[in-house]
C-alpha cells in the first residue's frame, strides 16, 4: 500500500511538472506564428494576380496589358522564387534565420513599390520577380526556423503554420481585391512586410544557429525563451551541442554528403511530395472554382466563389495544425491524395458527360461537392505537410541545400503550371475536337482536361515511383528487423552506462505499472514491437462493433423513413387518406416507443445478455415493418412505428453498452462512435432508396436490414462481462480470447474484470442509495446534459430546412438531392470522428462542435431575419449554405456521436444499466418534443427566433463542456470514476482490509 501511494505521488509530481512545461509552449506557438507571417507575405504575392488580373485587363494602369503579359506577370513570381531558394541556402548559416527573414522584407517592399509606380509591364514583372525572390527564400528559411525552435511533440503543428499563413495571405488578397482597385490592393499588400519587421524584433534567433556560431550563452537564453523556466534547457542544449559536434566530425564534401542513403531518400521524398502537391490538380480546381459553382446552379459572383474557396482552405489548414501531431503525417497525406484523386475523377466525369450532351441537371451537385471536398482534404494533407516534411527529413549537413533544392523544384513546378496551364487546356481541346469530329463550344469543352490528362500523368508517375519505393522500403525494413531483434538481448553494464534512460510517462506502453522505474532504449523497442503486434489484432473488436452497431443502422432507417415516406403518404400511396396532422403523429410516435424501450432494457439487460437481446429485438422490428406494409389505417402505421421505435430505443441502450464492454481502452472511443455512424448511414440509406422506390419498396428495403442483422449477430460472441456476471468464467475467457489476439494477456485482463465485478458486488447498496453517490450524481448530470444539448442545438431544424437553405443560394438542386447531400456529409463527418476521437479526445471535439453549431444557427437565423424583413439578401445567399455544411460536419464529429459513447463510460458499474436507460429515455423525450412541436414553435416565435433559441442553447453548451465535461480519452473505467469523485485511496484500503 505504501509503495502504491509513493508511486501515485511520484506520478502526480511528474504529471504536474509535465503540465507546467506544457503550459510554457505558448512562446513556441507565438514565435512560429510571427515567423510564418513570411508565409502570409508569400500568400499575398501568390494571390495578388487573381483579383489584380481583371483590373489590369480593364486598363487600371495607364498602359495596355495583354493576356500574354498577364501570363508572364503571373509566372515571374515563381521564377523569382526559384532564384531565391539557392541564394538562401548559401546565406542562411552565415547570416542567421532571423536576420535573413528581416532582410528579405527589403526586396519585398521594393517589389511592391515597383508595382505601385509601374511605368510599363517590365516594371510589374520586375516587381513580381523581387517579391517572388523573397517568397522563395522565405519558403526555405521559415520551415527551417520553426523546426529548430519546436519541441518534437508540437513540431508538426508548428510546421503546418507556414501553409496556414500562405492560404491566409491568398484569402486576404481575395477579400481586399473584391473591394478595392489594383493600387489600393498593392499598397495594402505592401503594409504586411512592415508589420512583419515590427513583430520579428520581438522573438529571438534560433538556438541552433547560435550554437553553430559557438555562442553557447545566447543559445541558452534563446532556448530558455522557448522552453520556459521549467524546461530542461541545459540538458537539451547539451544534446544539441552533441548533435552539432557529431555532424561536424562526420562532415564530408557536399556532393559526397548527397551520396548517402539517407540523403538520397530524403531528396526523393522531398521532390516527390512537391511534385504531387503541384500536379495534383489544385490549381485547376481553384482555376475553375467559379465555373463549378455555376454548374451547381449557384448565382454567386466570381469574387464570392473565390472567397469561399479561400475560407475553406484556411479553415482546413487550421484543422491540419490541430491534428497533424496526433494522427501523423502519413495518414493525412494518404487520405488527402486518395480523396483528391476521387474528386478530380468525379469532376472530370461530370464535364465529360456535359461535353457529350448528357443530361447532367440532376447531378449538378457533384462538381460542387467534389471541389469542396478536394480543397478541404488538400489543405489538410498535401497542402501544408510537404513544407513541414522538408524541415524534418534531411540530414543536418545538407539540410539547408536540400531544403532549397526541394523548394526550388516546387516553385519550378508552380511556374510550369502557372505559365502553361491555359495553353495546355487549349491544345487539349483542339485534340479532343479533332478526335471527336464534333463542334463543341469552347466554354463547354475547356474543363475536360481536368480529369483525363491529370489522371494519366499521375499514373505514369506512379509507375516510375513503384520500383524506387520498393527498393527503399526493402532496405529500411531489413534494418528495422535487425535492430528490433538485437534489442531483445540482455543489456550489458556498458549498455547501462551509455544508453540514456526514460521514465514511464503517459505515452509509455507500460503506463499501468504501479512503481516508476527507468527502462532502457532496447527494452522500450522490444515492448513497442510487442505492442504493435498486439495492436494489429484488434480487428476482431472492430468487426464485432461494426456488426453490433447495425442496430444503430436499423434505428437510422426508422428515423429517416418519414422524410421520403411523408410526401408519398400525402400523395395517396396508401389506400386511405392521411392528413398532415396524421403524418406529424406518425413521425412522433417512434420516439415515444423508444422512450418505453429504454427502461425495459435496464431491467433485462443483465438477465438475458447483450447479444441475445440484440437478436430478440429484431422480432418487434420486423413485426412493426409488417404492420406498416400491410396497414389498413393510420393506427396500423402508428402501431408499427411504435414497435420499431421500441426496438430503436432499446438498441440505443444495449449497443453502446456492448461496444464499451468488448473494447480496449485505446480504441473504446472509436468503437463508441460507430453507433452514431451507423445511425447516419441508416438515415442516408432511406434518403437514397426513397428517391428511387415507392413507399412499399422503401419499407421492404428497410425490413430486410433486421434479417441481415440476425445472420451477422450469430458470428460474434457475447460480452465477456456478461458471462462473468453469470459466473461462467470459461465462456468469458473464450469470449475475451476472440477479442484479444494474441491471447497471452487474456488471463490477466480477465482477473482484472473479475476483481472489478467483485468490488462492485461487495459495495452493492440499494439502488436509490447508489444514485446518491457523488460519481453517480455527476455521471447522471453529465449524461442528461450532453443529451439536452445534442437535441436542442438545432440539428433537427437544420435538416428540416435543408432544402430551403439550398434554394437560398440560387441552387436548383431538388429536395431529394439536397437531403442525400446532407446524409453523405453526415456519414463522412461521423467517420472522421471515429478516426480522431481516441487521438484528439472527447472534450475538444465537443467544444469545437458546440461552438460551430452556435455560430451556424446564429448566422442562419440572421439570414432568415433579413429575408423576413425584406432586406436584399441576394449577395449573402452563400451564408446559410456554408453554415448548414459547417453545422452538419461539426455536429457529426462532436455532439452527434460522442454523447452515446460517453454514456457507456461515465456511470458506476452498479447503476450503469438503469442510468443509461434514464439518459436514453430522456434523449428520446427530447426527440419527441422537437419532432412534434418544432413547427408550432416556428409559427409562434418565427423561424429566425427559433434558430437564435438554438444559438442560446449552444452558448450554454459551451459553458457546460468547458466547466463540467471531463476528458475520458485513454482512461480505464476506474480512472473515469475517480475523475467523477470516487475515492481511490479509500477503495484501496477497503480492498486491502478485505484481503
Amino acid at each position: 500500500m505504501t509503495l502504491e501511494k509513493i508511486a501515485m505521488t511520484q506520478r502526480a509530481m511528474v504529471e504536474e511538472q509535465q503540465a507546467r512545461i506544457g503550459n510554457q509552449k505558448w512562446t513556441q506557438y507565438l514565435a512560429a506564428f510571427i515567423a510564418t507571417i513570411g508565409g502570409f507575405v508569400a500568400g499575398t504575392a501568390l494571390g495578388w494576380t487573381a483579383p489584380a488580373g481583371p483590373m489590369m485587363a480593364n486598363n487600371q494602369y495607364s498602359f495596355v496589358i495583354s493576356n500574354e503579359n498577364l501570363a508572364w506577370i503571373g509566372a515571374c513570381m515563381p521564377l523569382g522564387a526559384m532564384l531565391g531558394c539557392p541564394v538562401t541556402a548559401g546565406l542562411v548559416d552565415k547570416l542567421g534565420r532571423k536576420n535573413m527573414m528581416l532582410m528579405l522584407c527589403i526586396p519585398t517592399l521594393v517589389g511592391w513599390a515597383m508595382m505601385i509606380w509601374a511605368e510599363s509591364v517590365a516594371w510589374i514583372c520586375a516587381g513580381r520577380l523581387l517579391t517572388g525572390f523573397a517568397s522563395g527564400s522565405l519558403s526555405v528559411i521559415v520551415p527551417l526556423y520553426t523546426s529548430e525552435i519546436a519541441e518534437k511533440e508540437i513540431r508538426g503543428t508548428l510546421g503546418t503554420y507556414f501553409q496556414l499563413q500562405v492560404t491566409g495571405g491568398i484569402l486576404f488578397t481575395y477579400v481586399i481585391g473584391s473591394y478595392s482597385n489594383v493600387f489600393s490592393l498593392t499598397i495594402i499588400c505592401a503594409i504586411i512586410p512592415i508589420v512583419y519587421v515590427a513583430l520579428m524584433v520581438l522573438i529571438p534567433e534560433s538556438p541552433t544557429f547560435h550554437l553553430m556560431k559557438g555562442n553557447v550563452e545566447k543559445a541558452r537564453l534563446s532556448l530558455r525563451y522557448f522552453r520556459g523556466p521549467y524546461g530542461t534547457v541545459d540538458q537539451e542544449l547539451s544534446i544539441m551541442q552533441d548533435s552539432l559536434a557529431k555532424t561536424e566530425r562526420e562532415r564530408v564534401p557536399l556532393m559526397e554528403a548527397f551520396q548517402t542513403t539517407s540523403a538520397k531518400r530524403g531528396l526523393f521524398i522531398g521532390l516527390g511530395v512537391m511534385l504531387l502537391q503541384q500536379f495534383s490538380g489544385c490549381n485547376a480546381v481553384i482555376f475553375y472554382a467559379t465555373y463549378i459553382f455555376k454548374e451547381a446552379g449557384s448565382a454567386m459572383e466570381p469574387n464570392t466563389s473565390t472567397i469561399i474557396v479561400g475560407i475553406m482552405s484556411v479553415i482546413a489548414t487550421y484543422v491540419s495544425t490541430l491534428i497533424v501531431d496526433r494522427l501523423g503525417r502519413k495518414i493525412l497525406l494518404l487520405s488527402s491524395i486518395i480523396v483528391m484523386g476521387i474528386c478530380t475523377l468525379l469532376i472530370g466525369a461530370f464535364f465529360y458527360m456535359k461535353a457529350n450532351e448528357y443530361d447532367v441537371s440532376s447531378i449538378g451537385f457533384i462538381p460542387l461537392t467534389s471541389m469542396c471536398v478536394f480543397i478541404i482534404l488538400f489543405s489538410l494533407g498535401f497542402g501544408p505537410i510537404p513544407w513541414m516534411l522538408i524541415g524534418e527529413i534531411f540530414p543536418a549537413q545538407i539540410k539547408g541545400t536540400a531544403c532549397s533544392v526541394a523548394c526550388m523544384a516546387n516553385w519550378f513546378f508552380a511556374f510550369i503550371v502557372t505559365k502553361f496551364f491555359s495553353s495546355l487546356a487549349r491544345r487539349w481541346m483542339k485534340f479532343k475536337k479533332f478526335s471527336a469530329r464534333a463542334v463543341i463550344s469552347h466554354h463547354q469543352h475547356m474543363p475536360m482536361y481536368l480529369s483525363t490528362p491529370k489522371k494519366n500523368s499521375k499514373l505514369d508517375f506512379t509507375k516510375g515511383l513503384e520500383h524506387n519505393m520498393h527498393d527503399m522500403f526493402e532496405g529500411k525494413s531489413s534494418r528495422i528487423c535487425d535492430h528490433v531483434a538485437s534489442s531483445f538481448r540482455r543489456p550489458s553494464d556498458e549498455d547501462e552506462a551509455e544508453i540514456p534512460k526514460k521514465m514511464y510517462s503517459e505515452k509509455s506502453p507500460l503506463v499501468n505499472k504501479t512503481v516508476s522505474k527507468p527502462i532502457t532504449i532496447a527494452q522500450q523497442i522490444a515492448a513497442e514491437s510487442i505492442e504493435t503486434q498486439i495492436e494489429t489484432q484488434k480487428w476482431n473488436q472492430y468487426l464485432a462493433a461494426l456488426i453490433a452497431t447495425i442496430g444503430g443502422f436499423i434505428m437510422g432507417t426508422t428515423l429517416g423513413w418519414t422524410s421520403p415516406a411523408g410526401p408519398m403518404m400525402e400523395n395517396g400511396q396508401y389506400g386511405f387518406q392521411i392528413t398532415v396532422e396524421n403524418i406529424s403523429w406518425i413521425a412522433s410516435v417512434m420516439p415515444l416507443g423508444a422512450m418505453l424501450g429504454c427502461p425495459v432494457m435496464a431491467g433485462i439487460a443483465n438477465k438475458l445478455g447483450r447479444k441475445h437481446l440484440m437478436i430478440i429485438l429484431t422480432i418487434p422490428t420486423l413485426f412493426g415493418w409488417a404492420l406498416i406494409l400491410c396497414a389498413k389505417s393510420v393506427v396500423w402505421i402508428c402501431a408499427g412505428r411504435f414497435l420499431i421505435g421500441f426496438s430503436s430505443g432499446s438498441y440505443s441502450v444495449i449497443v453502446p453498452l456492448y461496444t464499451s464492454e468488448i473494447a480496449e481502452k485505446e480504441i473504446r472511443g472509436t468503437l463508441g462512435t460507430y453507433f452514431q455512424l451507423q445511425v447516419n448511414a441508416g438515415i442516408l440509406f432511406t434518403y437514397v432508396i426513397g428517391s428511387y422506390l415507392n413507399l412499399f419498396g422503401l419499407s421492404v428495403a428497410c425490413a430486410i436490414v433486421p434479417v441481415i442483422y440476425i445472420c451477422l449477430m450469430l458470428l460474434i460472441p457475447e460480452s465477456p462481462i456478461f458471462y462473468l456476471m453469470k459466473g461462467n468464467v470459461e465462456k468469458a475467457r473464450l469470449s475475451l480470447k476472440y477479442f484479444r489476439k494474441p491471447v497471452a494477456h487474456v488471463n490477466q485482463e480477465l482477473n482484472t474484470m473479475e476483481s472489478a465485478l467483485a468490488k462492485t458486488e461487495r459495495e452493492r447498496v440499494p439502488i436509490m442509495e447508489a444514485f446518491q453517490t457523488i460519481p453517480a450524481k455527476r455521471g447522471l448530470f453529465l449524461g442528461l446534459g450532453v443529451m439536452v444539448f445534442q437535441q436542442f442545438s438545432g440539428c433537427n431544424a437544420i435538416i428540416f430546412y435543408a432544402t430551403t437553405i439550398f434554394n437560398a443560394t440560387g441552387s436548383s438542386i431538388g429536395s431529394n438531392t439536397s437531403t442525400i447531400i446532407i446524409g453523405i456529409i453526415a456519414v463522412v463527418s461521423t467517420y472522421v470522428s471515429t478516426l480522431v476521437v481516441d487521438k484528439l479526445g472527447r472534450k475538444i471535439l465537443l467544444l469545437y462542435s458546440v461552438v460551430a453549431m452556435g455560430v451556424s444557427t446564429f448566422l442562419i437565423g440572421g439570414y432568415f431575419y433579413a429575408k423576413d424583413s425584406h432586406y436584399n439578401i441576394s449577395s449573402i445567399g452563400l451564408i446559410p449554405l456554408m453554415s448548414l455544411c459547417i453545422f452538419i460536419i461539426l455536429f457529426n464529429i462532436g455532439f452527434g456521436p460522442i454523447p452515446w459513447m460517453l454514456m457507456g463510460e461515465i456511470f458506476p458499474a452498479q447503476i450503469k444499466g438503469i442510468a443509461s436507460s434514464i439518459v436514453c429515455m430522456s434523449n428520446w423525450l427530447f426527440v419527441f418534443l422537437v419532432t412534434k412541436y418544432f413547427t408550432l414553435l416556428v409559427s409562434v416565435i418565427y423561424l429566425y427566433n427559433t434558430f437564435w433559441l438554438f444559438t442560446l442553447f449552444s452558448i450554454l453548451g459551451i459553458f457546460f463542456v468547458v466547466f463540467f465535461i471531463p476528458e475520458t480519452k485513454g482512461k480505464t473505467m476506474e480512472e473515469i470514476q475517480e475523475l467523477l469523485g470516487a475515492d481511490h485511496i479509500t477503495v484501496l484500503t477497503e480492498n486491502q482490509n478485505d484481503a
